[in-house]
């Protein structure tokens, strides 16, 4: 399929809104979100997967060890702890790059690398990942009052086909559904990088969509694809290049 990168243009920013306050659930403040808008500039209609998916427009980053404070203590204070957070300004004076990338079949994250990080080198992935994670899960829990909080885990799915009825059912959250001419937008919350301050610098990794998913690994630690319809309805799948842009921002 050959198509011309300026088919499907996707524009990141950042913004900002009113949200519940993360020390007083029943009040509102303002607080950034990072918004990611699709554009298609063709005269067809596209279906495609997105970048991310959800809880509450926070998202699960890149942590093998998740920390769930309060899940023992029921009596434990999220308010104080996310106040003491913010309090400290841990990463105020650190530079960061936060990599977007299509999802796996069975996860989707963003994860965080330092600004000089050089991946032909081993290095572990820095604290503000759980950190930030950690934070996303309080909110999810205390402020949006989400006992499920699933989508701060891999959620393992065990699928040899998708089919269109899968893509217009249970999966149909992950994926972007493009009318000719048409743009949607998508929010995401940034309150857990704002209580932990620092600079960062949002870019998406990929450069074209993919006509298909990986399922990441099987009972046998195997990594297989798993094709995508050529068309869902009257959406046909965009396979082809896209453009888009990097975002700068400064929580200090």
């Amino acid at each position: 399929m050959n198509l011309y990168s300026q088919d499907i243009t996707v524009n990141l920013s950042v913004i900002w809104l009113e949200n519940p306050c993360v020390y007083k659930s029943d009040s509102l403040v303002s607080y950034p979100m990072f918004s990611i808008t699709y554009t298609n500039n063709s005269n067809n209609d596209y279906y495609f997967r997105k970048f991310s998916h959800d809880k509450n427009g926070l998202k699960y980053q890149g942590c093998y060890e998740l920390y769930q404070p309060g899940v023992i203590d029921s009596t434990w204070n999220y308010a104080e702890y996310l106040r003491n957070m913010e309090s400290k300004k841990l990463f105020e004076h650190q530079n960061y790059i936060v990599n977007i990338e299509l999802p796996h079949l069975d996860y989707g994250y963003w994860y965080i690398v330092d600004e000089s990080y050089d991946k032909s080198q081993e290095t572990m992935m820095p604290d503000v990942n759980c950190i930030i994670s950690n934070i996303n899960y309080c909110i999810n829990k205390y402020v949006f009052k989400n006992s499920d909080n699933d989508g701060f885990n891999k959620t393992f799915f065990s699928l040899s086909k998708i089919n269109k009825r899968d893509i217009k059912g249970n999966m149909h959250d992950q994926f972007m559904f493009l009318k000719a001419g048409e743009s949607k937008e998508e929010l995401y919350n940034l309150t857990s990088y704002y209580i932990v301050k620092g600079r960062y610098t949002f870019r998406i990794k990929d450069d074209h969509f993919k006509n298909h998913i990986i399922n990441n690994i099987d009972c046998d630690g195997i990594t297989t694809t798993i094709s995508l319809p050529e068309k869902v309805g009257e959406y046909k799948l965009y396979s082809g290049e896209f453009t888009a842009n990097s975002v700068t921002v400064t929580f200090e």
